[in-house]
């Protein structure tokens, strides 16, 4: 997806979460300031980015990104979770010294309006037999209708 198919629709989301490496990063432009994966979202109308700095390290950001989901559920305030999460980074036992470095738990930034966040509950599918039965009737029949695309393709003509 591009940004700019995400500027056509009507809405955008309140929060974006860019973990991977340098989102925040970019050409730095005079009057501008920096032109960075994060900045786009903002200029499409997202009232809110976290994003990151620098390189991650792959450990760090996905423990520091759980943390900050389950503090999002707790608290609905998307920079103090964020804030929550590396706090619980930094008092949770290390294997080295090392690992207390800005350099692996501050690379994720929060930018934009300080907001609260409703997360939305994933769907359970054994809640919805209905939905799930539907499905599968859904896949069931597509396969059929390849199957006899399949064999009417096979078989010779006249």
């Amino acid at each position: 997806m591009y940004l700019f198919e995400l500027s056509a629709k009507q809405s955008a989301p309140s929060l974006v979460v860019l973990s991977a490496c340098q989102t925040a990063d970019g050409i730095l432009a005079n009057g501008e300031g920096i032109i960075s994966l994060s900045r786009g979202f903002n200029a499409i109308g997202t009232t809110a980015t976290i994003a990151s700095l620098w390189n991650v390290n792959d450990n760090a950001a996905a423990q520091i990104m759980a943390g900050f989901y389950q503090s999002l559920e707790k608290n609905k305030n998307a920079s103090e979770a964020l804030r929550q999460a590396k706090l619980n980074w930094l008092s949770t036992a290390k294997t080295s010294n090392a690992m207390l470095l800005p350099y692996y738990w501050d690379s994720l930034i929060y930018m934009g309006k300080n907001q609260e966040i409703e997360l939305q509950k994933p769907i359970n599918w054994l809640e919805k037999p209905f939905l799930a039965i539907y499905c599968v009737l859904l896949l069931a029949s597509i396969f059929a209708i390849r199957k006899v695309k399949l064999a009417k393709r096979l078989l010779p003509n006249g």
